[in-house]
């Protein structure tokens, strides 16, 4: 009978000791998160204002800073950005529509 309050004990120990770690490692993840965050924003004032998206705060952090294929993502955005200045028309036929609707 002592035996088996013993191995009871141990068992509930052993559970106690498993959530205890489970919360310390949640707190470590959410600090390591925060971390991360703040040292993107350290880089913000001095990236160029066409890629200060990927310094946003709901950009995920994905193992890297920012991300794997961090210069793939400024090549489709800054090809974005030419498409988009390419298409801006010139301010004085702004408003005006290019087809008769």
């Amino acid at each position: 009978m002592g035996q088996v309050l013993s191995n009871m004990e141990e068992r509930s120990s052993n559970a106690s000791t498993q959530q205890l770690l489970a919360g310390a490692l949640a707190l470590f993840a959410d600090a390591s998160h925060q971390l991360d965050v703040s040292r993107r924003n350290v880089f913000k004032p001095s990236i160029k204002e066409e890629f200060k998206a990927l310094c946003m705060d709901d950009y995920p952090v994905e193992g890297h800073l920012f991300s794997k294929d961090l210069g793939d993502k400024i090549k489709a955005m800054g090809h974005a950005n030419r498409i988009t200045k390419s298409l801006d028309m010139d301010p004085e036929h702004r408003g005006k529509r290019a087809f008769p609707l």
